[in-house]
């Protein structure tokens, strides 16, 4: 059977009057409790797919306002790029020949309000993001993450750890990762080896065999993450954060009925 994305239009005039005409879900019904966090598609240009958390490909083409949850995975072909937003303000850009797998995305229910994301300087609620980077490169833009929040992201060689950052995390063909902060620092643990801090205007490459290269931020990634981040935070910062919150109500239906772990007590309809 065919799958389809409940999906969301992304400017901030449709946006409203989505509001407008549809029920409004309340957020304080179910308390503190956490459940499946939203990555809404922002852009997307090229060959983008996405693969459900049984592996298989979802048919159809992945547009703008798509809503994804743990579980799914992300891949680009060559020419392929994809703007992500997640529903902790985070924003994300998939580049060129890249998979991603969003291995697990918990938040905390949250009171969308009439803020539109650029007017939020902090995450609405604490979350836990964890994902896997298989190829290709992922470039980050975070709001800033409560103490309890986690977010990290998985790689062939080690492990990022992110606070509330600007940055780019890459692997090359021959199983390299790099590693360039803009803004802030990431925490990078090496598989079987010690946390390094890389502040910002830092690099790092991590060879396949594990071995450690410090070093400045490569100046053409510097101004690939500005631009990636600029664009991203442009789309995303018109959107309500109600909007938000309805898709996150829309992620936890998608990853009930998609057999992860996140509990929803609704099925995802086309829009």
């Amino acid at each position: 059977m065919k799958r389809y994305f409940p999906t969301f239009q992304t400017s901030f005039k449709i946006a409203c009057a989505l509001l407008c005409s549809v029920p409004t879900f309340s957020f304080g019904q179910a308390g503190n409790e956490a459940s499946s966090g939203a990555i809404i598609v922002l852009s997307a240009k090229g060959l983008v797919q996405a693969i459900d958390p049984q592996g298989n490909l979802v048919l159809g083409t992945l547009k703008p306002g798509a809503v994804l949850a743990e579980g799914y995975s992300l891949k680009t072909g060559f020419g392929g790029e994809a703007a992500l937003l997640f529903s902790n303000g985070t924003v994300a850009t998939l580049e060129p020949r890249s998979k991603v797998r969003i291995d697990s995305f918990l938040q905390k229910n949250f009171n969308g309000g009439n803020q539109k994301l650029s007017e939020v300087q902090q995450e609405p609620s604490t979350s836990q993001i964890k994902l896997d980077l298989d190829s290709g490169s992922l470039v980050v833009q975070t709001k800033k993450l409560d103490r309890s929040s986690s977010f990290t992201i998985e790689s062939p060689v080690g492990t990022a750890g992110i606070r509330g950052t600007e940055f780019q995390l890459g692997i090359s063909p021959a199983g390299e990762t790099k590693l360039d902060v803009s803004t802030s620092s990431v925490s990078f643990t090496p598989t079987g080896g010690v946390p390094v801090l890389v502040s910002q205007g830092k690099g790092l490459d991590v060879s396949q065999g594990g071995v450690v290269n410090q070093r400045p931020i490569d100046p053409v990634i510097s101004i690939n993450i500005s631009n990636k981040n600029s664009i991203a935070s442009n789309i995303a910062g018109q959107i309500p954060m109600s909007t938000v919150g309805q898709a996150k109500e829309k992620a936890t239906a998608l990853a009930s009925v998609s057999g992860t772990k996140s509990s929803g007590s609704q099925n995802s309809t086309d829009e």
